[in-house]
């Protein structure tokens, strides 16, 4: 799950993406048009206060005049979910809870798959709950 930054030059010929995950840090970087970056450009790029490692950075970016900036929301499908909880059982008991979640619950349920599996992780004869039975009991609000 990410949040994809298409960057364009208003003045050369150049377009990048940067892919954000949930906790906003920087986890791609691709020069989607325009193969040749300057010299000028690249000292300004990867200079580290404007480099945009952080998501934060890249939305000051947008008071820079002769850049475009578009952002991509971050997909919170059904699809989404399932692939990244990645326990392939009882996939119509969980599409209709997904279904009946609002899209913050959404992208918070899939934000917290990461902080569940960290949990079981650390207790090993702890059983993954059912993508259901995850959506139902709201696990992801759970303290770890």
């Amino acid at each position: 799950m990410k949040t994809i930054y298409t960057v364009k030059s208003l003045k050369q010929n150049f377009v990048w993406e940067f892919h954000y995950d949930l906790k906003g840090v920087l986890t791609a970087f691709k020069i989607a048009e325009g193969s040749e970056i300057t010299q000028t450009i690249k000292q300004w790029l990867f200079s580290p206060q404007n480099f945009p490692y952080e998501q934060a950075t890249i939305e000051k970016w947008k008071a820079i005049k002769l850049l475009d900036i578009s952002v991509g929301l971050p997909d919170v499908s059904f699809n989404t979910f399932y692939k990244a909880y990645n326990y392939k059982v009882k996939r119509l008991a969980a599409e209709k809870a997904f279904s009946r979640l609002n899209k913050t619950d959404k992208l918070a349920a899939i934000a917290g798959i990461s902080r569940y599996e960290g949990l079981l992780f650390r207790n090993k004869g702890q059983a993954k709950a059912y993508p259901a039975t995850y959506l139902n009991q709201r696990r992801w609000e759970d303290q770890y």
